[in-house]
Order: C-alpha cells, then sequence, then structure tokens
C-alpha cells in the first residue's frame, strides 16, 4: 500500500467515524425525545378558556378570545399597542431539573392579518432564567416567527437542554406580538400545544444520555472497521 492509499484509507476512516458519531447524537436526542413528550398544554381554544396565560406587556396590550379566527374558528388574539415593547401570552414558569436531560417543544398555528409594515412579528419563544421562579437574570432565548400576512402558518420552537448547570434555573414560554415600533400589532394563535419531561417521565441524566451516545458511537464503529 503506497502513502496515498493510506492517507485515501485514513481520511474514509475518519468520514465514516464522524457520520457514526453524529448518528449516535441524534439517535440518543430522538430517544430522550420520545420518553420526554409529556403534552403539559394543548388548546384550539374552542372553549374559551385563557387561565393557562398571563398577559404580559405595555398598557393597552390585550389577549382575548376571537371566536370568529382560527382553524376551526377560535383562537388567541393578542394586541399591541404602538410602543417599542413586545405584548405577550405566557406561561407558567418551570423549573429546570439540573440533574436530567430535558426536552421541551412549544407548537401553534399561527396568522398576521395584514404586511408587518409597522414591524411588528409573531413569535413562539422559550425563555431560560437563572433562579427557579423566572424572575432572575434571562440567561437565553430560543425563538420562531411565523403568520405570513394573509394566511395560517405552523410553527414550532424546540429545547433541548442538558442539566450540565446545578445553579437553580427555571424555564417559560411566550406567544410573542411585536415590537409594533411605528403602530399597533395583532397576531393570531390557534392548536397551541407544549410538550415537556413531565414530573412522572424520568429523563436521562446527562451520564447516562452521553453514555447513550458513547455506546452507540462504539458499536457503529466496531461495524464499520468489520467491514473495511
Amino acid at each position: 500500500m503506497d502513502h496515498h492509499q493510506a492517507i485515501v484509507r485514513r481520511h474514509r476512516r475518519l468520514r465514516r467515524a464522524c457520520f457514526v458519531m453524529t448518528l449516535a447524537w441524534f439517535v440518543g436526542s430522538a430517544i430522550l425525545r420520545a420518553q420526554s413528550s409529556t403534552v403539559l398544554y394543548s388548546s384550539g381554544f374552542q372553549d374559551g378558556d385563557l387561565s393557562f396565560w398571563t398577559l404580559d406587556g405595555p398598557v393597552g396590550a390585550t389577549m382575548v378570545i376571537d371566536d370568529a379566527v382560527g382553524q376551526p374558528p377560535g383562537s388567541m388574539r393578542i394586541d399591541a399597542p404602538s410602543v417599542s415593547q413586545n405584548a405577550n401570552a405566557r406561561t407558567p414558569c418551570f423549573p429546570f431539573a439540573d440533574s436530567t436531560a430535558e426536552f421541551w417543544q412549544l407548537s401553534a398555528d399561527v396568522f398576521r392579518p395584514t404586511d408587518p409594515e409597522t414591524g411588528w412579528e409573531c413569535s413562539l419563544i422559550f425563555r431560560l432564567y437563572s433562579g427557579e421562579e423566572c424572575d432572575g437574570n434571562l440567561l437565553f432565548e430560543w425563538s420562531t416567527t411565523g403568520g405570513n400576512s394573509g394566511q395560517w402558518n405552523s410553527r414550532t420552537v424546540e429545547l433541548f437542554m442538558l442539566g450540565l448547570d446545578p445553579s437553580p434555573r427555571s424555564l417559560l414560554a411566550d406567544l410573542s406580538v411585536g415590537p409594533p415600533e411605528f403602530g399597533g400589532g395583532t397576531c393570531f394563535f390557534d392548536n397551541v400545544e407544549l410538550r415537556g419531561p413531565g414530573e412522572h417521565i424520568p429523563a436521562l441524566g446527562p451520564g447516562s444520555f452521553a453514555g447513550l451516545v458513547l455506546l452507540l458511537a462504539v458499536t457503529g464503529m466496531w461495524i464499520l472497521y468489520r467491514q473495511r
């Protein structure tokens, strides 16, 4: 075997190893997602109940049920006044267990009635805070926007966290309108679903998750080695 062939074989093995590690990570994540798929909230708002949500925003912001708009009719309507501040429908606060890995998902159908000439957006947001009551510093946020003018769009935001930080943290989700910089903004949200680990579903700890990924990776690399 000449030097060039040896280099080619090493590169091929490296590509295979990268592929196996990536596949192992996705398989491990899929297993975590499957065992963390408890529905914590689901509503199409036909029942008129908004008790799960708390309105957070400037004076003049509103959160109501709109019986005429939805898929089917019946949705949450959020109106933001003409100031540069978001209006949010906010979920309860969920403490984050520092010793576990958790998967969270927020999905909704989103509708924006007019072109965003005033600069507002309809968003789904996860916010991670220090402390156990969502009243500490905002550490990070994950979001997706949607609702093209005049049509419904399905949107999903996902959050995957490994419990490697021992400090207290907490999580909440927002359905958000804004910021309407030059005029008021309106967004409709329907068929909203929040999924999380659930207290009665044991989540994989970070050590177990890392061990699972390593086991899958080693197994895959051994199979590739046997087939070379």
